[in-house]
């Protein structure tokens, strides 16, 4: 439920740092489209063969690839934090979420009644 906010914030990262934005940069046409294809191949694959994490993650991969494509390695690098961010949108693999909600519940249960007592 959380998958909403992320854009926001990636967002608001790339606007917090628009003073160090490279101005000029070569991009990197030929690299930056061969990783969008590599990710759409990944995600069309994931999405038919229903692997939910290939077909989840291969969005960061593209915007990887779109910041080579129309900035080259300067922009890359420097939208890297905001594209990493976007890894919060993908959700956990069910078993490791199914493996980290009960002791969080039990967590937050504990907390609970200790403050209210």
């Amino acid at each position: 439920s959380h998958g909403f906010f992320v854009l926001p914030v990636a967002i608001y990262l790339g606007w917090s740092r628009r003073d160090r934005m490279p101005t000029r940069g070569r991009s990197a046409p030929v690299i930056g489209l061969i990783i969008v294809a590599v990710a759409v191949g990944a995600s069309l694959f994931g999405t038919l063969s229903h692997v939910r994490p290939l077909a989840q993650y291969p969005m960061v991969l593209a915007a990887a690839g779109m910041a080579l494509v129309i900035g080259g390695r300067r922009l890359f690098y420097w939208s890297l934090p905001m594209i990493a961010y976007l890894l919060f949108a993908v959700p956990l693999p069910h078993s490791l979420a199914s493996n980290l909600a009960l002791p969080l519940q039990h967590l937050g249960a504990r907390g609970a009644a200790y403050l209210l007592e």
